[in-house]
C-alpha cells in the first residue's frame, strides 16, 4: 500500500512527460496547453508542482530533467494557455487624450490655436468647445436616448425626429422653411435634436470650453475639438476652399437612408465628410456665435477605419469605443503639423485640453475681446437662462 501511495497520479505523469518533452524539444511546447485542464479545481502550477515533488526516483524512458526545469517549463506553458484578461473599455477621455495637446496657461492656449490654424486652415476648420474634457462629442438627442437607456442608432434618431415633426403638426406649426429649419428652431429652443453646435471662430469655442454657466464644471478641464471640413489633399492635389453644406432640399434628407449601405454610399457617418450647415435665415444668436451645425450620425466604423485609427494612435480601438467618444468621425491628428492624406479620405480631427486652473485667465482674456455671456446669447432666451441661474430675486435684493 505504501508503494501505491507514492506512485504519481496520471495527471502528474502527463505533466512530467510533457514538461520533459518541452525542455528537450521546444516545438513540443504547444502540447502542454492541455495540462491546464488537469489542474482544474486546484491551484494551477502549484498543484502539478506538488505532485512532481512527491516523485521518487526516475521514470523509465524519459531523459529526466531537473525539478527546476520542469517547474519553469510548466509555468511558462500554463501562463501561455491562460486567457489574457480583457482590457477595460476605453472612455471618451482616453480617446481624445490619445491625440490631444494639453495647455496649462493662456499663452499656451493661444499658441496652440494659432499653430493649428496656420497648419490646417485650408481645410475649413470648425470648432466646438466643451466645459468638461471627459464628455464625448454628441448631440442632445443622442444624450437623451442614452440617458433613457435606449440605443442611439440611426433608426432611433429618425424615429424621434418623425415624432417631433408629427408633434409640430399637432401644434399647428407651419414649416414654411422646411424640416431642417424646424429642427434648427427646436435646437434653439432647447429641444433634443441631432444638430451639434460648432463655430467658425476658435476663440468662441474657447469661450464655451471655459464658460461659467454651469459652475459644477469649472473644476474640470475643458476641451476644444476641431474638424477639417475636407480631408487632407494628396500630393500635387489642390483643394477647393470648403463651403457650407448645401442640403438637397429643405427636408430631412437623411431619413431616406434606412440602411448602413445607403448611409455609407452618401458618407453619412463615415468621417469622409463633415457637413457644416447654416440655416438660410440666421438668428441673432447664430450670428453672434459665428455658428453652424454638424449632424450627429451613427458612426460607421469598419475594419479599414479601425486599422487607420490603430496606425495613427499606435494602439487598437474597438468600433464601439470610437462611436461612444464622438458622433462626428474624424481621423485623430496632431495640432502642430499639417494634416496628412490617408487611405480612407477621412477628415482630420484635433483636440486641445484646457487645464481647469487656466479657465479663469482665459475668461478674462476673452472678455477683453468682447466675448461675454450677453454677447454670446444676445436674446430673450439667453437673458432668461442667466436670470434663472443667478437667482435674480436674491441678486436684486443684494442677498446673493
Amino acid at each position: 500500500m505504501a508503494e501505491a501511495a507514492s506512485r504519481p497520479s496520471a495527471a502528474t505523469l502527463a505533466a512530467i512527460e510533457a514538461a520533459s518533452a518541452a525542455i528537450l524539444d521546444q516545438a513540443a511546447l504547444s502540447k502542454i496547453a492541455s495540462i491546464a485542464e488537469l489542474s482544474r479545481g486546484g491551484s494551477g502550477i502549484n498543484t502539478i508542482a506538488s505532485g512532481l515533488s512527491g516523485v521518487n526516483g526516475r521514470l523509465p524512458g524519459l531523459n529526466y530533467p531537473s525539478f527546476a526545469d520542469w517547474e519553469t517549463a510548466l509555468s511558462k506553458t500554463l501562463a501561455g494557455s491562460r486567457r489574457p484578461k480583457p482590457r477595460r473599455n476605453r472612455k471618451p477621455s482616453d480617446f481624445f487624450g490619445s491625440f490631444e495637446v494639453e495647455v496649462a496657461s493662456l499663452k499656451q492656449l493661444l499658441r496652440a490655436l494659432s499653430v493649428l490654424q496656420q497648419k490646417n486652415s485650408a481645410l475649413g476648420l470648425v470648432w466646438r468647445g466643451q466645459q468638461n474634457a471627459d464628455w464625448p462629442v454628441n448631440s442632445s438627442l443622442t444624450r437623451a436616448l442614452r440617458a433613457a437607456e435606449h440605443g442611439s442608432d440611426e433608426s432611433r434618431l429618425i424615429a424621434v425626429e418623425r415624432f417631433q415633426l408629427a408633434a409640430g403638426d399637432q401644434w399647428g406649426i407651419v414649416r414654411n422653411a422646411g424640416e431642417m429649419a424646424f429642427f434648427a428652431e427646436l435646437q434653439h429652443q432647447g429641444a433634443p435634436t441631432r444638430l451639434i453646435d460648432v463655430s467658425l471662430d476658435p476663440e468662441i469655442a474657447a469661450w464655451f470650453a471655459v464658460s461659467l454657466n454651469h459652475d459644477e464644471h469649472d473644476a474640470a478641464d475643458g476641451r476644444i475639438v476641431a474638424w477639417g471640413r475636407s480631408a487632407a489633399p494628396r500630393r500635387n492635389q489642390t483643394i477647393e476652399p470648403p463651403s457650407f453644406f448645401a442640403p438637397p432640399g429643405t427636408n430631412a434628407f437623411w431619413h431616406q437612408w434606412s440602411d448602413a449601405e445607403s448611409r455609407r454610399t452618401n458618407d453619412w457617418g463615415t468621417g469622409r465628410a463633415v457637413p457644416a450647415w447654416q440655416p438660410p435665415a440666421l438668428n441673432g444668436r447664430m450670428r453672434a456665435q459665428r455658428a453652424a451645425f454638424l449632424f450627429d450620425a451613427e458612426p460607421i466604423v469598419d475594419d479599414d477605419l479601425l486599422e487607420l485609427f490603430a496606425t495613427n494612435l499606435g494602439e487598437t480601438w474597438r468600433a464601439r469605443e470610437i462611436a461612444q467618444s464622438t458622433r462626428v468621425l474624424g481621423l485623430p491628428a496632431a495640432h502642430d503639423v499639417k494634416a496628412k492624406p490617408n487611405t480612407e479620405n477621412v477628415v482630420p480631427m484635433f483636440s486641445i485640453r484646457i487645464a481647469a486652473d487656466v479657465k479663469r485667465d482665459v475668461r478674462k482674456y476673452l472678455e477683453t475681446k468682447g466675448l461675454t455671456e450677453n454677447s454670446i446669447y444676445p436674446d430673450w432666451a439667453g437673458l432668461v437662462s442667466y436670470l434663472r441661474r443667478v437667482s435674480a430675486v436674491e441678486t436684486g435684493l443684494g442677498k446673493a
